[in-house]
């Protein structure tokens, strides 16, 4: 069984993840790997079966993933990768994650926990710029501006009833 874990990211670009409790086991027959489940332990402490079916490439990468590797993914974003916390490194499985590390220069072998980080924060930029805008606009100004103007108006409009009072 392969711990499965979910990496979330925020509209800032702040990542956690997320151990949901469900592990990701292959399936094998006649000794090659055709399929992969998720399962969880329910609270009367049986397993239940979360999920079945995978793609093949991503079956295949999660069946040869080392003892201490976990299966880290973000679905929404295409990202799934596996992620040794003993040696600090994330390498990419399946073809999608592959490509963007080979766009990058990156090590498909892996890359720290940092890099990691570094080149997901980029990934997003550069990929969904309209999500991930980090020009933070400050509505603090738009209101300022917007009261200025009001301030100006109705002093304009104070002035000229003043004058018109002295006047008549």
């Amino acid at each position: 069984m392969i711990p499965e874990n979910r990496l979330v990211i925020d509209s800032q670009l702040n990542m956690t993840i997320e151990t949901p409790g469900e592990w990701v086991v292959p399936v094998y027959q006649s000794a090659a790997v055709k399929n992969v489940i998720v399962i969880s332990e329910s609270s009367e402490a049986k397993y239940e079966i979360v999920s079945i079916g995978y793609p093949y490439w991503l079956t295949y990468n999660i069946s040869h993933m080392e003892e201490d590797e976990y299966y880290l993914h973000n679905m929404q974003y295409d990202l799934e990768f596996a992620h040794s916390p003993s040696n600090n490194r994330v390498r990419p499985l399946g073809d999608s994650s592959l490509r963007h590390f080979e766009e990058n220069g990156l090590d498909p072998n892996g890359i720290t926990k940092p890099e990691f980080v570094a080149f997901v924060k980029q990934h997003l930029k550069n990929n969904y710029p309209d999500r991930f805008n980090e020009k933070v606009e400050s509505r603090f100004l738009y209101i300022f501006g917007i009261i200025a103007f009001l301030f100006l108006i109705g002093g304009i409009i104070f002035i000229k009833r003043q004058k018109r009072s002295m006047n008549g």
